[in-house]
């Protein structure tokens, strides 16, 4: 809902859990007369190419006081977060621009102070309202996840992972510790969708507000003229509200979403927006590569769909060779950004 609202991130009351989560990252701030202006962060992260694990970075949560920018706020932090990538020896960093953010996307293309960053994929945040029910019937059966599917459910990821660039390489032990870090991501709130009794589609409803909430500052126009309408239609529909100003807004990710096809995928993604609606949750976001062979799924239902660009680069090289990462759609987990 990029440019309808303004959002703040802040702690929820397990934030301690969003760490753990997140997994093994360097976090850093610019000070100025010892208040902090900026600060971002660069997470590891491992995928498989050639068959062997390699490690990249992501370069996320940079964020800059409006009143620090346009004074190389910004190239401070990428300079910061290159010299990590250098003692870590990752193979690739890789950062996403929402929204059309031109004046990040200009700072990226011209900057020659950093090694070149490149466009790798363009992404699309999609966000699905919950205002409406599901239009038919499914073609693919679902069900609620149970601890016995871990292992198909990973295998269907495994094979989802290595067909799409940068996808994640976390094994099995790793896949079914996730499940027990907080109990806002748990077997409970995951399905599987089965055909012919094989597992072809899972995914899992997070909702993180118990570890980071996104408080509405300011609804802008048109949104800001309508969200009375707005709940008065989901109060007549039993759907879940639009908060009033100063509430967190009731957003959840799909996590380890995956699908052999899109009937499939679209199967997982209604029994997750069902779920999301009787718990009262009203937008519910995925990350897919636009050429993404799932990308269909975003289609059939009330949504947002925000452009993003993917950029890669490589912090020993001026110019990124990026030949292993071509020829797929790139992945990002959304849900961790």
């Amino acid at each position: 809902m990029e440019g309808l609202l303004t959002l703040a991130s802040v702690p929820g009351p397990r934030a301690t859990a969003w760490e753990q989560f997140a997994g093994p990252r360097a976090i850093w701030v610019v000070e100025e007369q010892g208040t902090i202006i900026g600060s971002a962060s660069l997470a590891q992260r491992s995928t498989r190419l050639d068959r062997r694990l390699t490690r990249w970075g992501y370069f996320g949560e940079a964020r800059v006081l409006p009143s620090a920018r346009r004074r190389g706020v910004a190239l401070m932090l990428a300079r910061a977060g290159i010299a990590v990538e250098r003692e870590t020896q990752s193979r690739f960093t890789a950062l996403a621009t929402l929204g059309g953010n031109r004046a990040m996307e200009t700072f990226l293309r011209r900057s020659h102070d950093i090694p070149r960053v490149v466009p790798l994929a363009r992404m699309r945040l999609i966000q699905w309202f919950t205002l409406g029910v599901p239009a038919g019937r499914s073609r693919v059966s679902t069900r609620p996840a149970r601890p016995g599917d871990l292992p198909d459910m990973h295998r269907l990821l495994t094979r989802f992972w290595d067909e799409r660039a940068l996808g994640s390489a976390e094994d099995l032990d790793g896949f079914a510790t996730q499940w027990t870090i907080d109990e806002s991501l748990s077997l409970e709130h995951a399905v599987v969708a089965e055909r012919g009794g094989s597992l072809v589609g899972c995914g899992a409803l997070w909702d993180r507000r118990p570890l980071r909430r996104e408080v509405v500052l300011r609804y802008r126009f048109p949104l800001s003229v309508v969200a009375r309408g707005i709940r008065w239609y989901a109060s007549r529909r039993d759907a879940p509200l639009l908060p009033e100003t100063g509430q967190p807004l009731p957003l959840a990710a799909i996590r380890y979403f995956a699908a052999t096809d899109v009937a499939a995928g679209i199967a997982v993604r209604d029994a997750l927006l069902t779920a999301a609606r009787e718990r009262e949750l009203l937008i519910v976001m995925l990350g897919l590569d636009s050429r993404d062979p799932l990308a269909e799924v975003a289609r059939g239902r009330m949504r947002v769909s925000i452009p993003a660009t993917l950029w890669v680069g490589q912090a020993a090289l001026e110019m990124p060779d990026l030949t292993p990462l071509l020829g797929r759609p790139a992945y990002v987990d959304f849900s961790l950004v």
